[in-house]
C-alpha cells in the first residue's frame, strides 16, 4: 500500500538549472503560498546515475524523513528515484523530465504498469514535440499524455501566460491527488 504524501512536489529532472527555474517559478507564484505556505521546502538528492534497487529506496526513506509533513519540493534526478519514490508514496503532485522519446517513457510505462495508470503526471520537456515525434512513441504513452490527468508542456514555452496555466495545472492536480488518493 502506497502512503499519500501530503505537500510533496516530486521533480524528476537531471539538469539541476531546471530544478532552480522550477523553484522560482513555485516559491514566487502566490497562488502555490495559498496552498502551501510561504516556505516550499527543497530538497534535492544528489543521485544521478543508476543505482540499485535498495539503494534507491534507501534514498527515498532519507528524503521521506527529511521531508517529513512538511511543504517540500523533491527533485531527484533519476526516473529510477523517482519509481523508487512511487513503490511507496504517492506526492500531491509530479513534474517530469518528459525529453522524447526516452526520458519520461520508463516512468510512464511504470506508473501505467503499478496501478497508477490515472495519476496526473505533468511532463515539463525541454523541446516542444513534433507531431512525427509523438507519432513515434508507444500509443500507451500517447493516451496518457492525452487523458485528462496528465499534461505536457514544454520549457521554452513559459512565458508568462503558459507559466500561469503550468502553475494552474499543478494545483489543479494537487486537489485532484488529494481528493483521489488521500483516503486510500
Amino acid at each position: 500500500m502506497r502512503t499519500f504524501r501530503p505537500n510533496q512536489i516530486l521533480h524528476i529532472e537531471d539538469d539541476p538549472s531546471w530544478h532552480d527555474e522550477l523553484a522560482t517559478i513555485l516559491t514566487q507564484a502566490p497562488e502555490v503560498k495559498s496552498y502551501f505556505g510561504s516556505s516550499l521546502e527543497r530538497i534535492v538528492s544528489p543521485i544521478t546515475d543508476e543505482i540499485s534497487n535498495v539503494a534507491s529506496l534507501t534514498e527515498i526513506a532519507r528524503i521521506i524523513d527529511i521531508a517529513k509533513e512538511r511543504p517540500s519540493l523533491i527533485h531527484v534526478g533519476t526516473g529510477q528515484l523517482a519509481r523508487a519514490y512511487f513503490e511507496n508514496n504517492i506526492p500531491e503532485a509530479a513534474i517530469s523530465d518528459t525529453t522524447f522519446p526516452l526520458n519520461g517513457a520508463k516512468t510512464v510505462q511504470w506508473l501505467l504498469t503499478h496501478g497508477l495508470a490515472d495519476y496526473p503526471l505533468i511532463g515539463l520537456s525541454a523541446q516542444i514535440i513534433t507531431a512525427r515525434e509523438i507519432s513515434d512513441l508507444d500509443p500507451k504513452i500517447v493516451v496518457y499524455f492525452m487523458t485528462h490527468t496528465a499534461t505536457y508542456f514544454a520549457k521554452p514555452d513559459l512565458e508568462p501566460r503558459t507559466t500561469a496555466r503550468f502553475v494552474n495545472q499543478i494545483l489543479y492536480n494537487v486537489d485532484w491527488t488529494r481528493n483521489h488518493y488521500s483516503n486510500k
